[in-house]
Formats: structure tokens, C-alpha cells, sequence
């Protein structure tokens, strides 16, 4: 499993995912013992143990969308 997580956060961190800020994609601002923890690209190390912690953030998954458009319009043009 956590290879799996491993190659994730990696191929996130190789596309220039940023990582996740703001009460909206990191629960923990707003409450510390928030139970689901924070997501993936979250900028620290978490125990892995929570719901979120294996999860994409709405705000990763909007990053990845838009740099995933930016590549494939990229390749239509060259």
C-alpha cells in the first residue's frame, strides 16, 4: 500500500501539483482532530491512518485537471 501511495504523491509532485492549502482542502485549520485527517497532497507526512489520508483533495483534483488540460492542448499544438 504504501508504494501505491508513494508513486501517487510522486506523480502529483512531477506534474507541479501544488500542495493542498486552505480550509476547504486541508480539514485539519479549522479543526485539528478533524476525524478523516488531511489528503494526500496535504505538505506534511501524515500517520496514513485516516479516511483522507488515501483520498485527493477537491482542490488536487481541480490542480491535476487543469495541468492535465495544459498537456494535452500542448500536445495537439507540437
Amino acid at each position: 500500500m504504501f508504494e501505491f501511495e508513494y508513486d501517487r504523491w510522486m506523480s502529483e509532485h512531477n506534474v507541479s501539483v501544488q500542495h493542498d492549502s486552505g480550509p476547504e482542502c486541508v480539514p485539519t485549520i479549522v479543526n485539528p482532530n478533524f476525524p478523516g485527517g488531511n489528503y494526500i497532497m496535504f505538505a506534511s507526512a501524515t500517520s496514513g491512518d485516516r479516511p483522507n489520508n488515501h483520498n485527493f483533495s477537491l482542490c488536487s483534483i481541480g490542480n491535476m485537471t487543469l495541468v492535465s488540460s495544459f498537456f494535452i492542448s500542448f500536445s495537439k499544438i507540437v
